[in-house]
C-alpha cells in the first residue's frame, strides 16, 4: 500500500549488493522520492519496480550513486503511470551488462530514449523498450532493443 517512497530512503545502507524485487508488484506507488539509493556497491536492481502500474515518475538522480550497477533486468517493465526517462538517468552506471526489458511495456513513456544501444559493454538488451513506441527516437532504436 506504499504509495511514495521517502528522500534518501537507503542513504546510510552503503554495502547493499543488490535491491532485487525491493518494490516490484506495488500497485500503489506513484512517487519515488529523490536519491533513495546510495551504494556503490550495488550491481542488481533485477525487477526493483516491475509492475508499479501507477509510477508516475523516475527522478533524475535515482542511480547517481550506484555507479557499479550491473543488472536492471525488467527494473520498469510494465510501469504503464510513467511518462518519460529522465535525461542522464543512466548516465553513472556505465558497467551495466543487462538492460533485458528495462522498460518494456511502459507504454506512455515520451521523449528520447536514452541511446543505450550505443554502450559496447552490454550483453543482454532484448525487450528493453519493448512497446515504447510513443518515444520520439524510437525508429532509432534497434530492433533487438524493441
Amino acid at each position: 500500500s506504499i504509495t511514495k517512497i521517502p528522500d534518501n530512503l537507503f542513504k546510510n545502507c552503503t554495502k547493499v549488493g543488490n535491491f532485487r524485487e525491493t518494490f516490484s508488484n506495488n500497485q500503489n506507488l506513484e512517487i519515488i522520492g529523490n536519491n533513495i539509493f546510495n551504494s556503490e556497491a550495488t550491481i542488481d536492481f533485477w525487477r526493483v519496480f516491475a509492475n508499479c502500474y501507477k509510477l508516475k515518475n523516475i527522478p533524475g538522480d535515482l542511480l547517481k550513486n550506484c555507479p557499479n550497477s550491473k543488472s536492471f533486468n525488467n527494473a520498469f517493465t510494465n510501469c504503464t503511470g510513467l511518462t518519460e526517462i529522465p535525461e542522464g538517468l543512466l548516465d553513472n552506471c556505465n558497467n551495466v551488462e543487462d538492460f533485458y526489458g528495462m522498460f518494456a511495456g511502459a507504454t506512455n513513456i515520451t521523449g528520447n530514449a536514452p541511446k543505450l544501444w550505443k554502450r559496447t559493454n552490454v550483453k543482454n538488451s532484448s525487450a528493453c523498450f519493448k512497446g515504447c513506441n510513443k518515444l520520439s527516437n524510437y525508429s532509432e532504436i534497434p530492433e533487438g532493443w524493441k
